[in-house]
């Protein structure tokens, strides 16, 4: 193939054959970006960008070129964290708990850090994510911050709290006279 095949091939001729303005206008606008690549562009990659465009007019879909391409998305929602359910256990209690942590902009990408480790977390909706919680590890009273992290954003804390465990006595006196009210 000759040089001048070569380039004739690259190069992109359209018929124009407008609608109305706005598609005038994107078609001068893509026209601007291609024509200052013509000889980068590949015209099947040109091609598609004419084709693409010109299915967002048909759809009346609004577009803004930003340096001859499509507008940017919207970032996603930030995760905020407004609850945890439950808020608090007693430290060093045998039996794991399930924590749900509750706010908004929450995705299947999202992790709890509890207490500065990432814990295995289950997205169950964009409001509630959980995680499993092991009061048995913490021997005194402690208050560890909760915070849930989507991608590079990161909520606000919310502290659970771990309580000291009632003493023995105060424990088997509240059993006997729950046992009596039952009766």
């Amino acid at each position: 193939m000759t040089r001048e095949k070569a380039k004739r091939n690259q190069e992109i001729k359209v018929e124009p054959a407008f609608v109305d303005s706005t598609e005038q206008e994107m078609y001068e606008a893509v026209a601007a970006a291609i024509n200052t690549y013509h000889n980068v562009v590949e015209r099947v990659r040109a091609a598609n960008v004419v084709s693409l465009l010109s299915e967002m007019v048909e759809r009346d879909e609004s577009w803004v070129t930003y340096e001859g391409g499509p507008d940017i998305p919207e970032p996603p929602a930030l995760p905020t964290l407004t609850s945890l359910s439950p808020n608090t256990a007693v430290a060093g209690a045998p039996d794991d708990i399930v924590m749900s942590a509750i706010g908004t902009g929450f995705t299947s990408a999202s992790i709890i850090v509890f207490n500065g480790f990432t814990e295995p977390t289950t997205f169950v909706s964009d409001t509630e994510v959980t995680t499993g919680v092991k009061p048995s590890i913490f021997v005194v009273p402690a208050v560890c911050p909760v915070e849930v992290h989507t991608g590079t954003t990161v909520s606000g804390p919310v502290d659970f709290t771990f309580t000291e465990a009632l003493p023995e006595e105060e424990e088997s006196s509240r059993k006997s006279s729950k046992k009596g009210k039952d009766k």
